[in-house]
C-alpha cells in the first residue's frame, strides 16, 4: 500500500544531523548558538581584511554561516581549492559570472577552534 509511503526518498542523513545539530543547541542555548556565528563570521572578515582581501558584502549585510570574499589579490582558486582539500577544508567558488571573482568560506557548522585552524590552512596555501 503507497498510502503512507513518501513520494520521495527522505535525506536521512540530513536527518540525523538536524536531530544532533538540535541537541547541541538545546544544551548550549540559542543566544550562544547565534553568538558563537557572529564570533566566527567577524574573525573570518577580520583575518581576510588582514590579508588585503575585499569582502564582497559590507558588514552590515554580511552573513553570519558563510563569508564571500572578493579576490581581489587574484590567486589561483582552483590551486587553492585543491591544497585547502589536502588541508580537510572546503573553499567555495562564487556563482555564475563571480566564479573566479570570488571565493566562499563557510564558518556555520563549525567551531571557533576549527575555523581558526581552516583560516591558518589558508594563509599556508596561498
Amino acid at each position: 500500500n503507497d498510502k503512507n509511503a513518501t513520494i520521495t526518498t527522505p535525506n536521512i542523513s540530513l536527518t540525523f544531523t538536524m536531530k544532533k545539530k538540535l541537541e547541541e543547541i538545546k544544551v548550549t542555548g540559542m543566544d550562544k548558538y547565534i553568538k558563537g556565528h557572529k564570533e566566527r563570521q567577524e574573525y573570518v572578515r577580520k583575518e581576510l581584511t588582514t590579508l588585503g582581501f575585499e569582502m564582497y558584502v559590507k558588514d552590515l549585510h554580511a552573513s553570519k554561516t558563510v563569508t564571500c570574499i572578493r579576490n581581489n589579490k587574484g590567486i589561483a582558486l582552483k590551486e587553492v581549492q585543491e591544497k585547502m582539500r589536502l588541508e580537510g577544508f572546503e573553499l567555495a567558488n562564487g556563482y555564475g559570472e563571480l566564479r573566479n571573482q570570488t571565493f566562499r568560506i563557510g564558518h556555520m557548522g563549525l567551531s571557533f577552534e576549527e575555523t581558526k585552524k581552516a583560516i591558518e590552512a589558508f594563509k599556508r596555501v596561498i
